[in-house]
């Protein structure tokens, strides 16, 4: 007879003397063991593994260095910043961590958070006049419902460069400019004429489930009039008068946060994932509100604001439309073997376009009230970096696909073999540098110059 005894509970197995049987016999009674083991309810009434320990939290900030205490977590960042909270090395002897929570205690300004994973939330600090402590907690809960709670402070610094620390200033602004025309031949009268504008700017992805799915990221309101006594000739150049009005309007950034924060909690197979970015942009509906007695329409600009675009250039993708299903860009989601450069700048699959001469993205007198035009394509028109940009960037340096992964690169630059060991090579130099004054982490610095004067290089933060 085998006898094993597990949490107090002893299991008997008869043995027959036969080596099949002892053999069936031994397995049934480990796996019942284990099946003992695993949440089953012990004499002692703990959950699990009669473990009665609760699980111990550790909360830290990620990139922000080392805590600037020996007795409490303390941590500075700048002004608009993004900051990572997480408690990845929060532990359990025993019962797993199921839950991590975060809060934000004590004074000051109130943020966001934002998902990043189960353990990592994201939020932005505000932009302060005075440096700013912000304090918050981290609660764990295993699986026995036992918790435990870490706390740190986040010193927000108050810059005078909040909004441009790292910024190229002969970059151009991310704006669309756009000039209100008053038709010629119209008149304003003796009274200005008021005109209001609605700008939506809409997210679309292909969600969890495999559908494309859309949300107004942001939405505004822009009011302006015509002067009264304004009366251009009928064939007047609206472009050269000065009197039309000119209104500015935000290219905002495609961010995949703008779209999860919103699917926490609820709805979270509407979620756009990683792998899935290629399929997702932006597009910018200007619906005309309220119209004056008079007729107008919409031009908009290059970058140097002398000339007009045509909406052909910049109108938006058809509605289900995903960048993925347009050939030019397929290889930012397949990752095939060649990848495609797209000819010209804009993407295909466009909603119906205006049918003015001039290219104008609406005329109220043809009963055009609403435009939609793609950001991508507007970015790519006025020479500002995007998504057709950047994969033309990388179908030049890598027109074959072959470095959709580090380890081949590395092999093609020299640095390591077939087998992703290093190479002995006079011509790579290396060095380690800790920087710990501002950004708190380390650098493994790499650089190659072969034969033909190319030089490759790649750096590992810590």
């Amino acid at each position: 007879m085998i006898t094993i005894r597990k949490s107090s509970r002893v299991v008997y197995v008869m043995n027959f003397n036969t080596t099949e049987t002892l053999m069936k016999s031994t397995i049934f009674a480990v796996l019942l063991g284990l099946l003992t083991a695993c949440g089953g309810e012990s004499s002692g009434g703990v959950g699990y593994q009669e473990d009665d320990l609760p699980p111990v939290a550790n909360a830290t900030a990620i990139g922000l260095g080392n805590s600037q205490s020996t007795t409490t977590k303390s941590f500075t960042a700048r002004g608009k910043s993004e900051i990572l909270l997480t408690g990845k090395d929060s532990f359990s002897e025993y019962a797993p961590i199921q839950n991590y929570s975060w809060e934000q205690t004590g004074t000051g300004p109130s943020v966001e958070f934002i998902e990043r994973t189960n353990t990592t939330v994201l939020f932005n600090a505000p932009n302060v006049g005075v440096d700013t402590d912000l304090n918050f907690q981290l609660t764990v809960t295993d699986a026995n419902g036992k918790t435990d709670s870490d706390e740190l402070t986040i010193t927000i610094i108050a810059v005078d460069d909040a909004e441009s620390f790292l910024t190229d200033p002969s970059n151009p602004e991310k704006q669309l400019s756009i000039v209100v025309a008053l038709r010629g031949g119209e008149t304003t009268g003796i009274s200005s004429q008021p005109f209001t504008l609605e700008v939506i700017t809409s997210a679309h992805w292909l969600n969890r489930r495999g559908e494309m799915d859309q949300l107004v990221i942001k939405t505004e309101t822009i009011s302006g009039a015509f002067d009264s006594n304004f009366s251009p000739e009928p064939d007047y150049d609206p472009l050269t008068e000065p009197a039309n009005p000119t209104v500015v309007i935000e290219l905002y950034p495609l961010d995949l946060d703008d779209i999860n924060k919103n699917f926490e909690t609820v709805d979270r197979d509407r979620r756009l994932e990683a792998y899935e970015a290629g399929s997702a942009y932006l597009d910018i509906q200007i619906k005309v509100v309220e119209k004056p007695s008079i007729d107008f329409e919409l031009i908009a600009l290059n970058i140097s604001g002398d000339d007009s675009i045509d909406i052909s250039d910049i109108s938006a993708l058809a509605n289900e439309t995903s960048l993925g299903a347009n050939a030019a860009l397929a290889s930012l989601l397949t990752k095939p073997t060649v990848r495609a450069k797209i000819n010209g700048k804009t993407l295909s699959n466009a909603t119906k376009t205006s049918v003015a001469s001039n290219g104008a993205l609406l005329q109220t007198w043809n009963g055009e009230l609403t435009a939609t035009l793609l950001t991508t394509n507007v970015l790519a028109t006025l020479g500002i970096e995007n998504s057709i940009s950047a994969n033309n960037y990388y179908a030049l340096i890598d027109p074959q696909g072959q470095f959709s992964i580090l380890s081949n690169w590395l092999e093609y630059a020299g640095f390591e073999d077939a087998y992703g060991d290093p190479v002995n090579d006079a011509g790579i130099s290396h060095a380690l540098y800790l920087n710990n004054f501002d950004l708190g982490f380390a650098r493994d610095m790499w650089m190659r110059k072969d034969a033909n004067g190319n030089v490759y290089s790649y750096v590992t933060n810590y």
